[in-house]
């Protein structure tokens, strides 16, 4: 079972674009991500063993709720103007915030003027509480580092299967290539309509 944990920012050609887990498999049969959940309302690791407490004759065998539920967040910054100064650092700062709130950072990556972050959230966890608790604890960093003008008041958060986590770590890993030749609100629009998101073009972006 492959062990969580940080690696260092992801080494791209410019070491800035993407932090995100370690991808190495620990054994042969280790063909899919590692799963994640939460156990009595906590983080539970892969792989951990989680005890079960034997039920009273004729109850419930599964006192425990278990959950997977992965978001990826998408927003940028107000205007979508290019201030993040040091985004390697941002999307360290922003994974720790993660951590520290319980949730399971897989990636977090982006550009100087927008954030991708796909996270695993408790049941108890909204992608819109998810969202405001890492742009206010982001926009605290930011402001002691420069001048910050302040995210965007939306956000987009598209919900992922534990199938395709590494197809979307991926794609956070490499946000230089992906906006070579695409703008940020062509991103943003195109995974709207992937998604099957109701939208009006003209109220997008503010």
């Amino acid at each position: 079972m492959e062990e969580p944990g940080f690696s260092p920012v992801n080494r791209t050609p410019k070491d800035r674009w993407a932090l995100a887990l370690d991808d190495q498999p620990a054994g042969r049969h280790n063909r899919s991500p590692a799963p994640f959940g939460f156990a009595q309302g906590r983080l539970r690791v892969p792989g951990e063993r989680v005890r079960v407490s034997p039920s009273p004759e004729g109850t419930a065998q599964w006192p425990h709720t278990y959950t997977s539920i992965l978001y990826h967040l998408v927003f940028s910054t107000k205007g979508r103007v290019f201030v993040i100064p040091e985004p390697a650092s941002l999307w360290a700062y922003v994974a720790g915030v993660a951590k520290s709130l319980h949730y399971q950072p897989f990636a977090i990556g982006g550009t100087g003027n927008h954030i991708h972050a796909l996270v695993g959230v408790p049941p108890v966890v909204s992608a819109a509480e998810a969202v405001q608790k890492l742009k206010a604890n982001s926009s605290r960093w930011l402001r002691e580092n420069g001048k910050w003008p302040g995210w965007q008041e939306g956000y987009g958060a598209f919900s992922v299967s534990a199938s395709n986590i590494d197809a979307v770590r991926h794609y956070i890993q490499n946000q230089e290539a992906h906006h070579r030749g695409q703008t940020y609100e062509e991103e943003f629009l195109s995974f709207l309509n992937r998604f099957g998101a109701l939208f009006d073009k003209d109220q997008v972006f503010d």
